[in-house]
C-alpha cells in the first residue's frame, strides 16, 4: 500500500475518532468496534513509521496483518490474547507491534511436499541462522518463527534483504538434495553388494 493510501485511510480513522471514543466507553461488541477502529489507525502508523508499506488490500483491523507468504506484523497485547508457542528462552513479549518471519514447514518452504522425500534441512537451517543474526527480540526455533519489536533498528533493514536472503538460499536446495540422493544411492548399491556377497557365499 502506497504511502499516499495509507495517509488517506489514515484519514479516513482520524475522522471516526470520535466514535472510537464513544464505543470504548460501551459493553460488549460495540467496545470490540472501538478497540478494532482505534487498532486500525495503530497499525497505518507503525507502517508508516518502520517504512514496512502494507498490501494494497490490507485488511487494517485486527492485531494480525500479512505482508506475504512468509512476512507479518502481529500485535500482542492483552485485548487479543496471544502468546508465543515454545520461545527458546522461555519468555513470552512485551505488549506491541512485532515485525513477524514465520516458517510453518520448515524446509518445505523452498520445496512444496511431493511425497518424494526431499526435505532440504542443512539449506534451511543455514538460512535461519542468517536471519537469526538481524537479533529478533524472540525466537521460537521449533516453530520457525522470529519475533522483532517494530521499533528494533533492524527491522528495515531485514524487510529489505528477505527476499535476496530467501533467493540465495533457495538457489542452494538443489545442490543438497542432488547430495542427498547420491547418498542414498550408494546405501542403495552398499545393500545390493552385500546381497550379492550373501548370496555367493
Amino acid at each position: 500500500m502506497g504511502k499516499d493510501l495509507l495517509f488517506e485511510r489514515l484519514k479516513d480513522l482520524e475522522d471516526l475518532q470520535g466514535y472510537v471514543d464513544l464505543c470504548l466507553h460501551l459493553p460488549g461488541n460495540v467496545k470490540k468496534i472501538g478497540i478494532e477502529i482505534a487498532n486500525a489507525k495503530e497499525v497505518a502508523q507503525v507502517s508508516l513509521t518502520s517504512g514496512i508499506p502494507l498490501p494494497e488490500d490490507a485488511y487494517l483491523l485486527g492485531g494480525y496483518h500479512k505482508l506475504s507468504e512468509y512476512l507479518a506484523l502481529n500485535k500482542f497485547s492483552s485485548e487479543w490474547n496471544k502468546s508465543i508457542s515454545w520461545p527458546d528462552d522461555g519468555k513470552q513479549p512485551d505488549e506491541g507491534w512485532y515485525f513477524v518471519l514465520s516458517f510453518p514447514c520448515g524446509a518445505y518452504s523452498f520445496v512444496p511436499y511431493n511425497g518424494s522425500g526431499d526435505y532440504p534441512t542443512e539449506t534451511f537451517n543455514t538460512f535461519f541462522e542468517e536471519l537469526k543474526s538481524y537479533g529478533p527480540n524472540h525466537c521460537d526455533t521449533a516453530n520457525h518463527t522470529l519475533y522483532f519489536r517494530i521499533d528494533h533498528e533492524n527491522v528495515p533493514i531485514l524487510y529489505k534483504d528477505f527476499g535476496q536472503i530467501f533467493n540465495k538460499h533457495g538457489s542452494e536446495v538443489k545442490g543438497e538434495l542432488d547430495r542427498q540422493r547420491v547418498k542414498e544411492l550408494e546405501r542403495e548399491l552398499e545393500k545390493l553388494k552385500s546381497g550379492v556377497g550373501d548370496g555367493e557365499s
